[in-house]
């Protein structure tokens, strides 16, 4: 079932709260692999926020083609003005339920999967899977299992935050990297932040 508009509350602020709690780190991660997009690429992009990473993307890449989904309206809107109507992009509101019946080059999700149980997980990601092309890539940036005590802080406080102000319902990062590589495909390269509290990994499909 969709879940829409739960992120609308905080949308204009999210850019600064991020930066405030991780400066620049996040938006690192998630550019991290984009020098190895194809600029001819026809790529998806799942659950794309405020457009922060689109308009950097599109900065060095303007030529994609890109579908871009967006649960919340809010978030849409403020993507929409960062890019504006010079470049080849199809905002959609809504879930990945909403990806269209196609194949992709290229598909983004930045933190993202870190939405879902690892029981959604296990029906989403196969859905995802269908829509990259065999030798086609996965990008995903997002967030890990911490490792210290202060991350684990840091991310039971994100939790109860988004809890409570009923923006997910989850309590705990699944293990996504291992359905994904379940989901044939392989690992290419992974980065590690904070101390591996964040990451970003590079996947490649090897197979229907």
């Amino acid at each position: 079932m969709k879940t829409l508009n739960r992120f609308n509350w905080i949308a204009r602020h999210y850019d600064n709260l991020v930066a405030l709690v991780f400066g620049d780190t996040l938006h690192r991660a998630q550019m991290n692999f984009v020098h190895r997009i194809d600029s001819a690429s026809e790529i998806l992009i799942l659950g794309g926020g405020t457009g922060k990473f689109l308009a950097d993307l599109l900065s060095q890449k303007p030529f994609l083609k890109v579908t871009y989904i967006e649960a919340s309206s809010e978030m849409l809107q403020l993507a929409t003005k960062k890019v504006g109507p010079t470049y080849n992009v199809n905002f959609i509101h809504g879930t990945q339920e909403d990806i269209p019946d196609r194949v992709y080059d290229v598909v983004i999700t930045n933190f993202f999967l870190d939405l879902f149980s690892e029981q959604a997980l296990q029906s989403i990601v196969p859905e995802i899977s269908k829509r990259i092309r065999v030798n086609g890539q996965w990008f995903i940036a997002d967030f890990q299992k911490p490792s210290t005590w202060r991350h684990r802080i840091l991310l039971a406080m994100m939790f109860f935050f988004f809890r409570a102000s009923g923006s997910i319902d989850v309590r705990n990062l699944s293990e996504w990297s291992n359905l994904v590589q379940k989901a044939e495909f392989a690992r290419e390269e992974k980065y590690s932040y904070c101390s591996g509290f964040v990451s970003t990994e590079v996947f490649r499909k090897i197979s229907y």
